[in-house]
């Protein structure tokens, strides 16, 4: 194989004739003495050696010569390419010589223009797997002084790239990529798709698109297979979206999708998951269909196996049947899905039934299909019946792997049944199959149940001498038995010795720590668990917050669980079943309501909760129509809302036309006064200034008794958290960071409380206050005063739910003075209503005392009567009116 090195040869590079004989006549390891007249001649002795293949010949014939030199002047006298190839591979084997890169460049060169492009390759080929010392951009360089052709310089990087994708060396094939646009080479499909292969397959899918993009961009003539490998690269990591624009992109390039572009977005639709990407998967199908694209027996395994994943078996069934109505077979791994989704969901006798089915088929079953009925009897506790297929496995020469073994081993485990466990890890080794670090961690788990700590130490021992090594399932099982056992410190140890092993400890390690803490109550060790667990970067899950919400109610501290609760909401990750028990079994029915703050669950919420609320073993079809349910349940609620929006509108509405008509029929004197100051009235510099001074004044001083309030609380929570962690054996940093992040909660949680109920009350007091200031009766004062109280905390408690802090103040300062409008006129509408009474029964009472003839005269006169009575009231009747309004 070629090797290059970056050092330059010693002689010249010569170009011309003239200069040949020079290097013969000067060089000291000149063949011999000879004229330049003599040097054609003389190149010709070597090359018909070469080609003869006289290798001992032309090594005598060189002997006083340099090898570089040599190699030198038959590229500069355009000898025959192959010719020069053939000595340049012997020459650094005879010669253990080294040529330099610009003259393997020049070779390279010379390759090309004799268009001995197989010979190109294979000399590129052994140059990438053999040199590691040579940078690309050293390489980049020597091709582009080493040759002036556009067309010779492209080819060369083209096969470059190629040649490093070839050598399992995508990442350096990637950087020649950029290099050689950089010096402005054109580089083709041939070795463009396969460097987004194996940029897919490495899942640098940046890099990926990266080099589509400058595909285009550059205009690379592209073909189906690019676009179907960038399509791959975007659905492998469930970016659908872009995968959808690179078809577009397609479609724009004048090229259709072919079978395996939709066999790659209805795989990626699979792999994402959740219920409406299963649907988006079948739309894909029928687009396909349409399309003209016939489906093949791929697709339809696709769409099975992540139907069977999905939970929805019902839906596989019906994928399988119209995959036979189309004319497919069914191959083993279609039979393989369907077998592994029966099992997974306990239907072992329609799955046997399936197997008899493809055995009638002629489909061998093969050891996966074994594999997936063992699993499923192993579930189910049925040892007799997964030992009995683990007999014909071997009946039908079928060769048990390691999955086979570890699947009865950990069912043997499960039930209590050692002996048979180790037995058959000892069959297993018999048979040639060797254990794995899962089958010492079924065995290890198993032990643990049964208390055996010494037996378990020799099996880590033992599993350590046969160079396997411990994992994070092997810390996990270890430190689940200790925190069972009440030992949740020595666990704590376990985790620090994990990590001094170079483990990454997961979410399981640290939710099961911290269940044991909370188990033990001892809750303030459990939060330190979350404090490590986030330092190493490990976000909180629902299973992590589920522990912690159950240990703070557990120890009584029902607000602390309800602050957790809200927080998990926040960070928008979803309940879960086994969180609504914990709060329907540790609050509910303790008769503590949880205070959510008004996070709402949308569709995509019920979707995700789902799977755990519902029990396993619910059919698919429950399961839709619950989906469904929710869904029209939560549609149902938006326009609720809506609706009560409205309906409190056009009250508002009706009731400020009432109220108005109201004021018309009582007069300006006996309605509500205070009604009439307005934001403008802060800035007449006289008494609604000073009005404005003395409110303000007032609110801010309930403020600052709120901000020592809160203040008091965090101090507190401050001292109460310093005293246990130094009672725990925190360092001094650690315990100021725990005893901060404890202030802070309380501060929080006593503004919350605080704020609900001071601003309220103080708005409330001050608009009853200024009722009677203006000269407002004792019910305009009250009604207005309660209707800023209601406005101003339910303007502040919507107003927080949707916009927080923000949204608190501005709905509290919007609801205090809507409330206290409609508390004013509501009390407009109840002295019209009052007036209206009073009008009614006087009438009444003239009516029944009145003489005929004075009927008559009233009969005769009403006009002239009630236009003086409009002007001119009687003084008597005047002064019961007033009386009667000022009762209210």
């Amino acid at each position: 194989m070629p090797h290059l090195s970056l050092m330059r040869p010693k002689g010249n590079l010569f170009l011309r004739k003239s200069r040949l004989g020079n290097i013969f006549s000067r060089n000291k390891h000149a063949l011999r003495p000879f004229s330049s007249d003599t040097i054609l001649s003389e190149i010709v002795i070597v090359t018909e050696l070469i080609s003869k293949q006289h290798w001992k010949s032309l090594k005598n014939h060189i002997q006083n010569a340099s090898p570089i030199t040599l190699l030198q002047q038959l590229l500069d006298s355009n000898t025959d390419p192959d010719l020069t190839l053939r000595y340049f591979k012997w020459s650094e084997k005879e010669f253990n010589v080294s040529h330099s890169l610009e003259l393997g460049c020049k070779l390279l060169h010379s390759l090309a223009y004799a268009k001995r492009y197989p010979k190109m390759r294979s000399f590129l080929h052994g140059f990438v797997k053999n040199e590691k010392s040579i940078s690309v951009s050293s390489i980049f360089h020597a091709i582009s002084i080493s040759g002036d052709s556009f067309c010779a310089n492209s080819i060369i990087a083209d096969m470059l790239v190629l040649a490093y994708v070839e050598n399992m060396k995508a990442h350096l094939g990637f950087e020649a990529f950029k290099r050689a646009g950089d010096y402005g080479f054109k580089l083709s499909v041939i070795s463009c798709n396969p460097l987004l292969s194996a940029l897919v397959k490495d899942n640098l899918i940046g890099d990926v698109e990266y080099v589509y993009k400058e595909m285009i961009r550059k205009r690379i003539e592209v073909n189906v297979i690019t676009f179907n490998i960038v399509i791959n690269g975007f659905c492998k990591i469930g970016k659908l979206n872009k995968a959808a624009d690179v078809i577009q992109d397609m479609k724009a390039c004048g090229l259709l999708p072919n079978v395996i572009t939709y066999n790659t977005l209805i795989a990626g639709n699979c792999k994402k998951g959740g219920i409406g990407k299963m649907y988006k998967a079948d739309a894909i199908l029928k687009e396909m269909i349409a399309s003209e694209v016939r489906p093949n027996e791929i697709t339809f395994n696709i769409l099975i196996d992540g139907f069977y994943k999905d939970e929805n078996l019902l839906a596989a069934m019906k994928v399988f049947e119209e995959m036979q109505t189309r004319g497919l077979k069914p191959n083993v791994v279609t039979y393989n899905s369907l077998i592994n989704g029966l099992c997974s969901e306990g239907r072992l006798d329609e799955a046997i039934d399936l197997l008899d089915k493809m055995l009638g088929l002629g489909l061998k079953p093969n050891i996966v299909t074994y594999n997936a009925l063992i699993n499923g009897f192993c579930k189910k506790g049925k040892m007799k019946e997964a030992i009995d297929l683990f007999d014909d496995i071997l009946k039908n020469g079928i060769a048990p792997t390691v999955i086979t073994y570890n699947t009865l081993i950990d069912a043997y485990c499960k039930d209590d049944r050692m002996e048979d466990a180790f037995a058959l890890r000892e069959s297993m080794v018999d048979r040639g199959v060797l254990p794995n670090v899962a089958t010492y961690n079924c065995l290890i788990a198993g032990l643990c149940r049964e208390g055996k700590n010494s037996v378990v130490r020799k099996l880590i021992k033992e599993m350590l001498d046969k160079g396997l090594k411990v994992d994070v399932a092997t810390y996990n099982i270890l430190v689940d038995a200790l925190c069972k056992e009440g030992e949740s410190r020595k666990a704590t140890r376990l985790l620090e010795e994990m990590v001094k092993r170079g483990l990454r400890p997961n979410h399981v390690t640290f939710n099961t720590l911290m269940d044991g803490y909370c188990k033990e109550g001892n809750l303030r060790a459990a939060l330190n668990v979350r404090t490590h667990m986030e330092k190493e970067g490990r976000r909180m899950n629902v299973v992590s917050y589920n522990v912690l919400i159950k240990g703070l109610c557990q120890k009584g501290k029902l607000e602390d669980a309800n602050g957790l609760l809200n927080e998990m909401l926040e960070k928008g990750l979803i309940p879960n079943r086994a969180t609504y028990e914990i709060v329907k079994e540790e609050m509910v029915e303790k008769g503590f309501v949880p205070d959510i703050e008004g996070h709402l669950c949308s569709r995509d919420c019920w979707e995700k909760i789902l799977p755990s609320v519902l029990k396993p073993d619910s059919p698919t079809l429950v399961k839709s129509v619950v989906v469904a349910a929710l869904q029209l349940s939560y549609a149902m609620d938006i326009q609720k809302k809506r609706v009560q929006l409205l309906l409190f509108i056009a009250g508002v509405i009706l009731l400020s036309i009432t109220a108005e008509k109201c004021r018309q029929l009582v007069g300006e004197e006996a309605s509500s006064q205070s009604g009439q100051f307005t934001f403008l009235n802060c800035f007449d510099m006289g008494s609604g200034s000073v009005a404005c001074a003395v409110k303000e004044g007032v609110k801010l001083y309930f403020y600052n008794i709120r901000a020592a309030h809160v203040e008091r609380a965090r101090n507190l929570a401050i001292e109460k958290a310093i005293e246990d962690a130094v009672s725990q054996g925190m360092s001094a940093k650690d315990a100021a960071k725990q005893a901060q992040t404890e202030g802070r909660k309380a501060a929080k949680l006593a503004t919350r409380q605080a704020k609900r109920i001071i601003g309220p009350i103080v708005a409330s007091g001050w608009d009853f206050f200024e009722a009677i200031y203006y000269g407002g009766t004792i019910a305009e004062g009250f009604l207005r005063g309660t209707g800023t109280l209601f406005g101003a905390y339910g303007g502040g408690f919507l107003g927080e739910q949707r916009l927080g802090r923000v949204g608190y103040l501005v709905g509290s300062h919007l609801g205090s003075w809507v409330g206290g409008r409609i508390g004013l006129m509501v009390y407009d509408v109840v002295n019209g209503v009052h007036y209206l009474l009073q009008f009614v029964q006087t009438q009444e009472s003239g009516i029944h005392e009145a003489p005929d003839y004075e009927k008559s005269e009233v009969s005769e006169d009403s006009y002239t009567y009630e236009n003086s009575d409009a002007h001119e009231s009687p003084p008597d009747e005047s002064s019961e009116s007033q009386e009667s309004f000022s009762f209210w």
